[in-house]
């Protein structure tokens, strides 16, 4: 390989440099989408929003805006966290659907996946010349989702509710867009009929902390490819 590697080097510093301008894109867009077309939601969503902030034993601040830039409930941030939420969803979900779908942006800002989908994507920067870190990383997000549709179906007591506000927030996008920038955690994540296959019929009884330390283990994969 010695005579292609200066080939080999330039094509993956090409490659890193475009995935690169995509990912400084995502992540201004992110930034955006806090200010853009953002304005106050109700008050007694605040004090439904506080509720469930202490029921989830979530300590960080979280604000709650309505903004006509996202079509499905989305939270952004880490240190500052903010969940904006469309008026399609304000206006077309019950109020206990909608408070299902914000205790599942609340567990994705427990958790802290804003980071780490935020060192995923770099790691995709870097090695994306590797399938297997590109099936991974996709395996992660799908099993992130469910990790917060568990922690939300627990948190409203009901699993079906859930998988109703799911199907019925994906009915009022029309039409049906992608999520605004693959950085940020859009509550239409991953595949609809697997997240509710999943909360109807779960195929084995995997509680949220055994798939949680399945989803550290894809991670510490990922990293240790990065590594290497």
């Amino acid at each position: 390989l010695d005579p292609a590697l200066p080939w080999l080097l330039a094509g993956w510093a090409a490659g890193v440099l475009l995935l690169s301008t995509r990912f400084l894109g995502s992540w201004v867009r992110v930034q955006r989408l806090r200010r853009r077309s953002a304005s106050p939601v109700p008050s007694e969503w605040h004090l439904v929003l506080s509720r469930l902030c202490r029921e989830l034993k979530l300590s960080r601040t979280v604000r709650l805006l309505q903004s006509a830039a996202v079509e499905v409930p989305t939270a952004l941030g880490w240190l500052r966290p903010v969940i904006l939420l469309p008026a399609c969803a304000l206006a077309g979900l019950s109020p206990i659907q909608l408070e299902a779908i914000l205790a599942h942006e609340l567990a994705h800002i427990r958790r802290g996946d804003f980071l780490v989908n935020l060192l995923q994507s770099l790691v995709e920067v870097l090695l994306f010349y590797h399938p297997a870190v590109w099936w991974l990383s996709a395996r992660i997000r799908a099993e992130r989702e469910l990790c917060c549709d568990d922690v939300a179906a627990e948190l409203c007591g009901d699993p079906l509710l859930l998988a109703r506000a799911l199907t019925d927030l994906e009915a009022l996008r029309v039409p049906p867009a992608p999520s605004p920038t693959h950085l940020a955690l859009a509550a239409n994540g991953g595949s609809l009929m697997h997240r509710v296959r999943h909360l109807l019929y779960p195929a084995l009884p995997i509680t949220t902390g055994a798939r949680a330390t399945a989803l550290a283990l894809l991670a510490a994969s990922l990293l240790g490819a990065a590594g290497a």
